[in-house]
C-alpha cells in the first residue's frame, strides 16, 4: 500500500512538472523582444548644416541625415542585438530620442572682450524611456549628454556607448516594475520570458 501511494505521488510530481514546463513555454513564445522607437531632432538646423557642409562639402543635408540616423541605429543595435530598434516606430515598448547640435567646446578664449570656445563640438542628448500604456509620461530609464568631439559620427558612438547594453537597463526596470501577467497588455516580466538565455 504504502508502494502505490509513493508510485502515485511520484507520477503526479512528474505531471505536474511537465505542466509547469509547458505553460511556461507557452507564455515564452507569446512575449516579443523589446521594441524601441527611435527618433532624432537637431537643434538649430541652418547652423548645424553649415557646420556639416564645412567638413563634409560634397554631401548633401538630406544624404548626412540619413546616414547620421542610420549610425544612430546601427550604434543601438551593435551595442543591444537582443532588442528591436525601429525608426520612428509605434506601438513600441520604449522610446530612444536624441538631439543633435553645436556647442563651444575646449578652453574658454576672450575674444573682444567675449568668451567663446577654443573649438565647435557636436553636441548629442539623448534618452531612454519606457512608454506608459496608460497616458502617463513614462519612466525614464537613461540619459547622456556628449559635447566635446568635432565629429558628428564619433559623438553619436560616445553618446550611445555611456548606455552600455540597453538590454540591462530595460531589464532592470522590467524586474523593479514587474507588469501583472494576462493582462493583453503586450509586457512580458522577467528575464526568462523577455530574454531567453539561449540568446
Amino acid at each position: 500500500m504504502e508502494k502505490t501511494w509513493q508510485v502515485v505521488l511520484l507520477l503526479s510530481s512528474v505531471i505536474l512538472v511537465t505542466l509547469a514546463l509547458l505553460g511556461a513555454h507557452a507564455q515564452e513564445s507569446d512575449c516579443s523582444r523589446p521594441r524601441v522607437s527611435v527618433s532624432g531632432t537637431v537643434v538649430d538646423e541652418a547652423d548645424f548644416w553649415e557646420y556639416l557642409k564645412g567638413r563634409y562639402p560634397h554631401r548633401s543635408w538630406e544624404s548626412l541625415w540619413q546616414e547620421i540616423r542610420a549610425t544612430v541605429l546601427e550604434e543601438l543595435r551593435e551595442n543591444s542585438p537582443q532588442i528591436d530598434f525601429v525608426e520612428d516606430g509605434s506601438g513600441c515598448d520604449y522610446s530612444f530620442s536624441y538631439t543633435l547640435g553645436l556647442i563651444a567646446a575646449g578652453k574658454d578664449v576672450e575674444v573682444a572682450g567675449v568668451l567663446e570656445g577654443e573649438y565647435t563640438a557636436v553636441f548629442m542628448s539623448s534618452k531612454l524611456v519606457q512608454n506608459n500604456a496608460c497616458g502617463f509620461p513614462g519612466s525614464v530609464l537613461g540619459v547622456s549628454v556628449v559635447r566635446d568631439d568635432p565629429d558628428v559620427f564619433r559623438t553619436i558612438e560616445q553618446n550611445i556607448d555611456r548606455y552600455g547594453s540597453l538590454k540591462d537597463r530595460i531589464l532592470e526596470y522590467e524586474r523593479t516594475h514587474r507588469a501583472p501577467t494576462g493582462t493583453g497588455n503586450g509586457v512580458c516580466p522577467g528575464e526568462a520570458l523577455r530574454f531567453p538565455k539561449t540568446q
